[in-house]
């Protein structure tokens, strides 16, 4: 909610998983701003190629909430307001369209922005796979959906990992670009 940022007290955590109050009624804001901005700190990145890393798909998101006011966005108190966990502006239809477009946005960019990335020839981030070796076999997911998930046996070969039936061999997962060119970062799975 870049229109209302003391809201987002209700809903999120701090840096260090705490919960916290944001009171913004002395501090009223007087002059409204217009535009949003994101920052990518250069001192480091050496090429093209790491700037794009850097830069994609975070780019993609910093768009969405530039140009798409949600439904489920909170309105900015110009008398001001305290929020926390226990406040309940943010109420749960709220919540719930706020997961939902969540899901609505992370589906756009697995299924079809990597893909136009891919064939712009961008060198953007492949998300890391969350994996977790269970009894029955192989649990494992990434954050946008339509990203194909690799696993490498004990042979040293990868496949591919389905859902349905779950692998128990798996020594390390990966992501797969849709046209297999690129692959993401490889963890090992414990």
């Amino acid at each position: 909610m870049p229109d209302n940022l003391p809201a987002h007290a209700e809903i999120w955590r701090s840096v260090n998983n705490h919960h916290y109050s944001a009171d913004d009624r002395k501090t009223m804001r007087t002059k409204p701003f217009i535009g949003l901005q994101g920052h990518l700190w250069s001192e480091l990145i050496r090429s093209d190629r790491q700037a794009e890393y850097m830069l994609y798909p975070r780019l993609l998101a910093l768009a969405e909430r530039a140009w798409h006011k949600a439904p489920w966005e909170l309105d900015y108190n110009g008398q001001g307001a305290k929020y926390d966990q226990n406040t309940g502006h943010f109420n749960t239809t709220l919540k719930q369209q706020k997961a939902a477009d969540w899901q609505r946005f992370a589906a756009l960019v697995g299924f079809k922005e990597f893909a136009k990335l891919e064939q712009a020839g961008r060198f953007y981030r492949l998300p890391s796979v969350a994996a977790q070796q269970q009894s029955e076999g192989l649990d494992a997911f990434t954050l946008y959906p339509g990203i194909v998930i690799e696993y490498q046996n004990s042979l040293g070969n990868w496949l591919i990992y389905d859902d349905e039936n779950k692998a128990t061999d798996v020594k390390q997962v990966r992501t797969l670009s849709q046209r297999g060119i690129r692959k993401g970062r490889s963890l090992a799975v414990k």
